[in-house]
């Protein structure tokens, strides 16, 4: 496994107990976790740290003049029909 995936997966596991959670806005901005320098900084919809090739995290707000939609799968994995500011809308699948 690569680092930049070695890294996200040890940045989710430290990030578990949270998911389906609500938690602040300063959570988002810094967790403070080990190797977790933040998860999302709230300004723009896709964050992706300057180490990854990938997104991290992509926020979704309910208050959003975009019309973002996300779907489930059984198995766990989930994808998102995002609509970014400008252009159409874009599928991204994660899992």
């Amino acid at each position: 496994m690569d680092e930049d995936r070695a890294k996200r997966r040890r940045i989710f596991e430290a990030l578990a107990s949270k998911f389906g959670k609500i938690v602040p806005a300063s959570f988002v901005q810094n967790p403070k976790l080990p190797e977790v320098d933040r998860i999302h900084p709230l300004i723009e919809g896709i964050y992706k740290p300057a180490w990854s090739n990938y997104t991290l995290s992509i926020a979704s707000m309910l208050k959003s003049p975009y019309h973002d939609q996300t779907h489930f799968h059984s198995d766990g994995t989930w994808w998102m029909h995002y609509s970014p500011k400008a252009g159409g809308i874009t599928t991204t699948e994660m899992d």
